[in-house]
Parts: C-alpha cells; sequence; structure tokens
C-alpha cells in the first residue's frame, strides 16, 4: 500500500489535492444535464472547448509551463520565472484586443453569440496567468499550496456554475460567473506573486528574449497540440447541430482525475530530469522517466479498462439514459487515455530542446487536419473520433527515439515494460470475469454498481501486494 510518508512526497500532493478539484469538474456536467436542456448543454461544451484553445492560441501555454524548466536553473531562476509570468500576461491581452475587435465574425464561426464570445475572449485570457502562482510553487517544491491554490478556484468554479444555472435556468450565467472569478484569480495571483518577491516588474530585454526563445517553439507546439489532440471537436462543433454535438462530447468524456495523474506526474518529471540533465545524470533522467510511466500507468490502465467494460451504464448514471447514444463513442474514445502514459516530450523540454517538439508537430498537425476532415466527411462522427485517436498517439514514436538519442540510452531502455504488464494483465483477467457475470445481474446498471468496486478492490489489492513483495525483495538484495 501507499504509505503516508509516500503522499507527501512525488507527485502525491498535486495529485490528490488537484483530485477534489477533478472530481468537481467531472460532476459539473452531471449536474447541468439534469437542469438544461441537451442544445444548451452543447452549447456550454463548445464554450469551454474554445476556452481551453485561446488558452494555446494566444501562446500562453509556453510561458506558464517554463516554470518547471525555469526553476531547474541554478543562477536568476525567479527572474527567469517573473519574465515567463510577464510574457504570458503580454500575450494574453494582446489576444484578447485581436479577438474583441474580430468578435462578431467569430461569433459566427465557432456558433455561439457575440456576448458568449467576449466572455470567452475575457476569461480565457486570463487562464495562463492566473494560473503562474500556484504553477510556480509546485515548482518551488511547495506542492500542496500551490495544488491548492490553483484546484480552490476550480472548486469555486464548479459552485458558481451550479448555483447560477440553478437559479436562472440560463446558460449565460455560468458563463458570466466563471469570467468574473478568473478575474478575481488572476488579481490575486499578482498580489501573492509581487508579497513574495517573485514579480518584481522590473524588466530585463535579455532575459525575456531567452525566455521567449526557449517558449516560442514550445508555445506553438502547444497550439498544434491542441488542434491534434481536439481536431475532432473543433471540426465537429461547426459541422452538427449543437444537441449531436452534446451527445458526442458526453461520449468523449473528459475524466477529471486522469488528466490530473498525468499532469501532476509531468510537474513533477519535467523539474526532476531537468537537474539531471545539467547534472550530467543521464541514469538518473531513464529512472525518472520510466518512474513517471508506471505511476502514470498505476491508475490510468485500470481506468481505461472500466470505461471500456461499463460504458453503458457510466453514461446511464451520469447523464441519464436521454444521453445513452454518447456510450458507443465513450467505448472508443477510453483508449486515448493510454497514449498518456508516455510522456513522449517530457525529455525534450526538460532538456531545452524545444524546437525539436514544434518540428514533430508542425509535420503531424496538419495533415490530421486534413485526414480528420476527410474521415468525418465520410464515416461521420465515429470516423472523426477513430482518426483523431491514431493521430494522438502518432507523437509518441518520434518522441520515444528523439529521447533514446538525447539520454544515449535504446528505446527499450525507456519503457517501464514490467510495471506496464503487470497492470494489463491483472485488468485482463478482471475485464475477463466481469463479463462473464454480466448476465447474473438483472441490469446493467446493477452490473456495474456491483462489480465496479469489487474490480478496483481486487486490482489494488493484488497490484499493492506484488509491489510490497517486490520492494521487500529488492531491499534484500
Amino acid at each position: 500500500m501507499i504509505g503516508l510518508h509516500k503522499l507527501k512526497a512525488g507527485h502525491w500532493p498535486v495529485f490528490l489535492i488537484s483530485m477534489v478539484s477533478a472530481i468537481t469538474n467531472l460532476f459539473l456536467p452531471v449536474v447541468l444535464v439534469r437542469i438544461l436542456d441537451p442544445i444548451d448543454i452543447g452549447i456550454y461544451k463548445i464554450f469551454f472547448l474554445y476556452a481551453q484553445s485561446i488558452t494555446f492560441l494566444s501562446l500562453t501555454g509556453g510561458p506558464l509551463y517554463s516554470v518547471y524548466f525555469w526553476i531547474g536553473k541554478k543562477e536568476n531562476s525567479l527572474r527567469y520565472v517573473e519574465h515567463a509570468w510577464i510574457l504570458s500576461f503580454v500575450l494574453s491581452v494582446v489576444c484578447a484586443i485581436v479577438g474583441l475587435l474580430f468578435s462578431v465574425p467569430l461569433s459566427h464561426v465557432i456558433s455561439i453569440t457575440q456576448t458568449q464570445t467576449i466572455l470567452l475572449l475575457l476569461s480565457a485570457i486570463t487562464a495562463a496567468p492566473a494560473s503562474f502562482y500556484g504553477e510556480y510553487l509546485i515548482a518551488r517544491g511547495r506542492r500542496i499550496n500551490g495544488s491548492l491554490f490553483n484546484s480552490g478556484f476550480e472548486i469555486i468554479k464548479g459552485i458558481v456554475i451550479i448555483a447560477l444555472v440553478y437559479v436562472t435556468r440560463h446558460i449565460n450565467a455560468a458563463f458570466w460567473g466563471f469570467t468574473i472569478l478568473f478575474l478575481i484569480k488572476l488579481a490575486l495571483a499578482a498580489y501573492l506573486g509581487k508579497k513574495e518577491k517573485v514579480l518584481t516588474f522590473e524588466v530585463d530585454k535579455e532575459k525575456l528574449k531567452d525566455v521567449w526563445r526557449y517558449c516560442a517553439p514550445i508555445s506553438i507546439a502547444g497550439v498544434l497540440s491542441f488542434f491534434l489532440e481536439k481536431v475532432d471537436m473543433i471540426l465537429l462543433s461547426s459541422q452538427l447541430t449543437p444537441e449531436s454535438f452534446a451527445f458526442y462530447s458526453m461520449g468523449c468524456l473528459a475524466v477529471p482525475p486522469l488528466y490530473i495523474l498525468e499532469m501532476s506526474v509531468q510537474k513533477v518529471l519535467v523539474p526532476a530530469v531537468s537537474g539531471a540533465f545539467h547534472a550530467g545524470d543521464k541514469l538518473s533522467m531513464i529512472q525518472h522517466y520510466r518512474k513517471a510511466q508506471s505511476d502514470i500507468a498505476y491508475l490510468m490502465i485500470p481506468a481505461v479498462f472500466g470505461l471500456i467494460i461499463f460504458n453503458r451504464p457510466i453514461i446511464e448514471i451520469l447523464f441519464t439514459d436521454q444521453y445513452m447514444q454518447s456510450a458507443v463513442y465513450l467505448k472508443v474514445f477510453a483508449l486515448t487515455y493510454l497514449a498518456y502514459i508516455i510522456p513522449h516530450d517530457a525529455i525534450p523540454r526538460a532538456t531545452g530542446q524545444t524546437s525539436w517538439v514544434l518540428k514533430m508537430y508542425l509535420i503531424l498537425t496538419p495533415l490530421s487536419i486534413v485526414v480528420v476532415y476527410f474521415c468525418a466527411g465520410i464515416w461521420g462522427a465515429m470516423g472523426a473520433l477513430i482518426s483523431s485517436m491514431v493521430f494522438f498517439y502518432l507523437p509518441k514514436i518520434p518522441g520515444l527515439i528523439y529521447s533514446s538519442q538525447i539520454t544515449g540510452y535504446p528505446i527499450r531502455n525507456l519503457i517501464a515494460w514490467k510495471s506496464l504488464a503487470l497492470y494489463v494483465g491483472m485488468n485482463a483477467i478482471l475485464m475477463i470475469a466481469c463479463y462473464a457475470l454480466k448476465n447474473v445481474f438483472s441490469s446493467e446498471k446493477m452490473w456495474f454498481l456491483v462489480l465496479s468496486p469489487i474490480y478496483a478492490a481486487l486490482y489494488l489489492g493484488v497490484v499493492n501486494y506484488l509491489r510490497h513483495l517486490k520492494g521487500k525483495h529488492e531491499l534484500k538484495a
């Protein structure tokens, strides 16, 4: 079992605290589908799809997450963090101005009203600079405080949106509350950053250039990777009716704890690899990389098996049987989560090789847009989903090859084979048992409610026992 001392170390503080906000975001649409009709849910999904995209389109993602690289530097690390923060804010303001100038045609393109588009711009451009303070704390090792800052606002966001929609019965109330809340978060982040003397507002042109040189490739790559990941959603949001898009997007179920797991591991992995790289310890880089895979796969693999096995009762319980046609999309979409196990760009980012990341996405993203558009036109939403999933996996291959070149170790040494085999094997056995017992139950819902907790308990119990035995054996050796 995971001991309490381990919960205070590594990625666990980030993951466990962020889990609370992740669960809030997971159950936010669960509540909203019981208040709003599918058309409003479709608009809600479109709004937050593009709210997420603007963070990438404004190029602010690179400066935000570059904090984990700058903290690894031995000299003037805080000043580089500050200039990354300033760059993030400037890019956000520029994006807002451009977007507001073209708000009318933009609203027609993304199929929402002009008012909703303006709120979208104001809220989304604050996301990166508002989150900078929390990321800085995590990068400095104050993982609990940093996670509490960002996760606290996510929890408040969920409460505010549900309360406003419940009272007004109008989706616009959710967008107003979301926008105002993130403006408050930005002001508080700036105040706390200045109080801790991270923000001095003294601009050094040379440091700003250094930050831009590092961030520009990774920011542009972030835009391209976002389109690579969301190309099906972006294309279908304009091709499907809001109601049909609601069914599709509900099937492409975002399980926030799984994203949080991957991000929390990455936030520990990148500075650890960066530190090992600057110390010239390539063996340590490999060890951190394999451990990250094992940490992600430990919960990711059983979650994927669970989504595939219990796709229908999960949709029924979460979104009511009105959205049952979403189940077929969930069964396929669940496979995309397996791609997160391999952090393909972590070593290039941690070693400053961001230009390579950009080159990779410059090739894959345009190709994915053409192929997914073609598949969507011929085979509809399912064609778009399967083709986009293939392209989501493709970066893993060149990522592993380039990481092998950087570290000097063969690709087979980069993969945590034993851990992955253990997790997959255990879940395959449990999956067979679940399907064998399905006819015993009166309904799929009862099948899920009874067997899913038993599935989780058996998996965690057996895997942790085997890991415990392995640890004792290694200790004796």
